[in-house]
């Protein structure tokens, strides 16, 4: 997002603009002249917004950190701006753990796991009103990813692994249970300030789906940054056994979620691969990565309890 009048958001929030840095495409990194920072997020409607306040606010009442909208000079969390929607948000002080810090510190996978679970936790006892996207894995694989991709366009073995994996993802779509999850959780999202939780950020795709999704997320999040990289990719199932564990030690999963996490971990690929299908070098390497996932089963079952 290009930030196109400093001075008429410096009025809006009272603040003296010193810096901004575009960080995507709808977020912009503040810096005033008095060394405070924030996050200004360009948000998809009213309605979305009002969802993810009154669940950050939920959260924080439970006393689980997440980042918080800034009050304008009006008192108002969204700003219309530019025929557009904004909320500014604190910026939290600290930075994620990175993929290599991940899997060589079992700190960092520890607690990773326990801040997802915890994150979990704080949503099941929220009263969700309505308007929240309701995810179907099933559908999402075979009636989009799968298609998506293209039968037969990159190989007969992904064609004979979809068919033989379709009926235990169909059973888990409808039998795995279903929460809010913040279905954004890779490693990027959750920042850390000398090994305490400062909080969890950007929780534009909060969804009802499987919990198992956002602890795979978080788990494939970091073997896409080390995949071409031999030894740390080595490292991964033993970081993905750590961060499961420390999930599990927090809020037990079922024997039905510990194993479906392979599947699961398989399904996210699918959707990565679906949606870089234009993109040939991403798509090649979630390929790649998929194929890796498939291929190490053994090591990367949970059937047993820990």
């Amino acid at each position: 997002m290009k930030f196109k009048n400093v001075e008429q958001m410096s009025a809006i929030y009272g603040i003296n603009i010193l810096s901004t840095k575009t960080l995507t495409e709808r977020a912009t990194l503040i810096e005033t002249d008095n060394g405070e920072t924030f996050v200004l997020k360009e948000k998809e409607s009213v309605e979305a917004f009002q969802r993810e306040h009154e669940l950050l606010w939920h959260s924080s009442t439970k006393g689980f950190p997440v980042q918080q909208p800034v009050l304008s000079q009006t008192n108002h969390c969204l700003i219309h701006h530019q025929n557009k929607c904004f909320v500014m948000y604190t910026y939290l002080e600290g930075k994620p753990f990175s993929s290599a810090e991940c899997l060589q510190d079992p700190i960092a996978s520890t607690l990773l796991g326990t801040t997802i679970a915890k994150m979990h936790q704080s949503f099941v006892s929220f009263e969700a009103s309505g308007g929240w996207k309701h995810s179907d894995l099933y559908q999402m694989v075979y009636g989009f990813a799968v298609k998506g991709i293209g039968t037969g366009v990159s190989s007969e073995r992904l064609d004979s692994i979809y068919a033989h994996i379709e009926e235990k993802i169909k059973m888990l779509s409808t039998t795995l249970p279903k929460q809010l999850i913040h279905r954004d959780a890779h490693v990027h999202n959750m920042i850390f300030h000398e090994n305490e939780l400062a909080g969890v950020i950007d929780f534009d795709l909060v969804e009802v789906n499987h919990k198992l999704f956002d602890l795979c997320y978080c788990a494939t999040s970091v073997l896409s940054e080390v995949f071409y990289n031999d030894e740390l990719r080595e490292m991964w199932p033993a970081f993905v056994y750590r961060l499961v564990e420390a999930y599990n030690h927090e809020w037990a999963l079922s024997d039905s979620e510990r194993s479906a996490v392979w599947y699961m971990m398989l399904i996210i690929q699918t959707i990565f691969m679906a949606f870089f299908r234009k993109d040939q070098a991403l798509f090649e390497m979630n390929e790649a990565m998929f194929l890796w996932i498939y291929d190490h089963q053994s090591v990367l079952s949970f059937d047993k309890p820990f």
